[in-house]
């Protein structure tokens, strides 16, 4: 059975709005929808009268365990969009389709780099005890609009971030990158959102900002040897981080970019 979950605290429940959630239904083939923990839940009792496939849940739902969205062949093309924003969150959060999600919004050749960087950011933050499940959403969609053409970052820049307008655009996509995980796909976790806008330059001492900073710098499917480093990161995040950020300031020296 697919069953639906209904986010929102209505303050108002229009027909209109009802029959935009029969349709989420329909369009879904889900068998029974579940209100989840409304604000309140009388304004829906009269449209649930005669619809005993829909019902109210007295608790907050926090998991999607029960949406059985896990056999659905439009994610597979990256039609993630057509799921309810708060949905969107839960499907990242748990990890449904996580990675499709991410891959999808993706140039072909950087997914190899967004897979062996989060499997490194795994591997740093079960070494310093911080949360998994967080370095791995923070390196799944680190560059998630990398792919996005510079003048739409730009128009995202101006809106959230004009004080960093004036920065190399190669690094918009680490502001942007936050802002499109939140209001596009819904996720909500603010050490995830500062793991990212930080991942470009390293300059937040947080250890989930540390861990993707470094995994994205030490990625082993890079073209040069990084496994000195990753041991010692695995041991030390900041001795690695400050060596990484010297070794950058050279590297950007020598290519006359920097002074």
């Amino acid at each position: 059975m697919r069953i639906g979950t209904v986010f929102g605290d209505y303050k108002v429940l229009t027909t209109e709005q009802f029959k935009q959630i029969e349709r989420f239904a329909n369009e879904n083939n889900f068998e029974r929808i579940i209100f989840s923990n409304p604000q309140r839940p009388q304004l829906l009792e009269p449209y649930l009268k005669n619809q005993p496939n829909y019902e109210i849940s007295n608790t907050q739902v926090k998991g999607i365990k029960d949406l059985k969205i896990d056999q659905d062949p439009d994610i597979l093309n990256g039609d993630f969009l057509k799921y309810p924003i708060a949905v969107r969150g839960l499907m990242i959060e748990n990890n449904v389709y996580r990675d499709k999600i991410a891959f999808s919004l993706l140039k072909p050749k950087r997914i190899k780099h967004v897979a062996c960087m989060t499997k490194l950011a795994v591997e740093l933050a079960k070494a310093h005890k911080v949360d998994q499940n967080l370095a791995a959403i923070a390196g799944m969609f680190h560059d998630c609009t990398k792919r996005v053409e510079s003048d739409q970052n730009r128009i995202v820049m101006e809106k959230y971030y004009p004080q960093y307008l004036s920065r190399n655009e190669a690094t918009y996509h680490q502001y942007t990158g936050a802002i499109y995980l939140k209001y596009t796909l819904g996720y909500e976790n603010e050490e995830v959102f500062t793991a990212i806008r930080h991942h470009v330059d390293g300059d937040d001492h947080h250890p989930l900002s540390l861990i993707i900073y470094l995994a994205d710098k030490l990625d082993p499917s890079r073209d040069y040897d990084s496994s000195a480093l990753i041991a010692l990161a695995l041991k030390d995040l900041e001795a690695a981080a400050i060596k990484e950020r010297k070794n950058q300031l050279a590297y950007l020296q020598e290519q006359k970019v920097v002074k």
